[in-house]
């Protein structure tokens, strides 16, 4: 008997067009032989929808648009009771990005009714998509990562001034204002002033409440994919080349301006550097 895979995409997020890439993705890399492919979109409004497995179906945003009609939780109801083969061999597969999918909230309902679900548990999915709360921890077992401070709202509203001078002082410019709870790029900004920083603070509070201000380190960035869980396991290094200063969301998913190298070019001391400490940061 094929297993019953459930990808969902979409999602109540500012990164809900990225989840559709991921999405169609997923549902296209799926073995047809091997697997039942059940695509299931999640409006912007947070509706579900268990569509039929045809491009015109999954792919067209003004189709899946059209599936917001019920509540949410009537929808959501639909789905556990009438698409999803509980009696059978199935599996969700989150292709969710950003809040309300990728930070614990999906997996903990999962967990609650003990469906199975591919990747990170709940505690792990909280803590990745917080990069202050991910940052501490790192700092707590030294693992080397850019300077950086943080803030809320209520800080920058009531001594906008101080966080200026607490950002020269311990970060300096360029430096990078983000989102704290925020991925792809969205809301994020490089900055050489004062005045760059305090217009990329109030884009950022735009997406959370929560901002994270960190140093820029000149290098390349390598991205290695680990799975597993007592026994990890890590894919090649790869690397993207970037034309612009840094990965915005335009460089990312507009332009096409990354040149993807995989594998990385690498020395061979350094590739397995790198897997040591992808691995040392999973076992945290």
């Amino acid at each position: 008997m094929k297993t019953n895979v459930y990808v969902i995409y979409g999602g109540k997020s500012a990164e809900h067009e990225v989840s559709l890439i991921t999405g169609f993705s997923v549902i296209n890399a799926l073995d047809k032989e091997k697997y039942n492919v059940y695509p299931v979109y999640i409006s912007k409004e947070g509706h579900w929808c268990c569509l039929e497995l045809q491009k015109s179906s999954i792919e067209d945003v003004k189709h899946l648009q059209k599936h917001s009609s019920t509540t949410v939780g009537s929808s959501m109801g639909r789905f556990l009771t009438e698409d999803f083969k509980e009696d059978e061999k199935s599996i969700i597969f989150p292709a969710l990005h950003g809040t309300n999918g990728e930070d614990g909230t999906l997996q903990g309902f999962l967990e609650l009714l003990e469906v199975p679900y591919v990747g990170n548990t709940v505690l792990a999915s909280a803590i990745g998509i917080d990069k202050v709360v991910m940052k501490e921890i790192f700092s707590k077992y030294n693992i080397p990562q850019a300077k950086y401070i943080f803030f809320n709202y209520h800080h920058w509203a009531n001594n906008p001034e101080n966080i200026c001078c607490r950002t020269e002082e311990i970060i300096g410019y360029p430096c990078f204002v983000k989102p704290a709870k925020m991925g792809s790029s969205v809301g994020i900004s490089r900055c050489h002033s004062p005045i760059e920083l305090k217009k990329a603070i109030d884009e950022a509070l735009l997406y959370d409440q929560k901002i994270i201000v960190e140093e820029e380190i000149l290098g390349r960035e390598m991205q290695i994919a680990v799975i597993g869980n007592d026994e990890p396991q890590c894919s090649v290094v790869g690397e993207y080349i970037q034309v612009k200063s840094f990965m915005d969301y335009e460089a990312k998913y507009v332009d096409g301006q990354l040149i993807p190298v995989i594998p990385a070019v690498l020395t061979p001391h350094t590739r397995k550097k790198c897997w040591r400490m992808q691995v040392k940061y999973l076992n945290y």
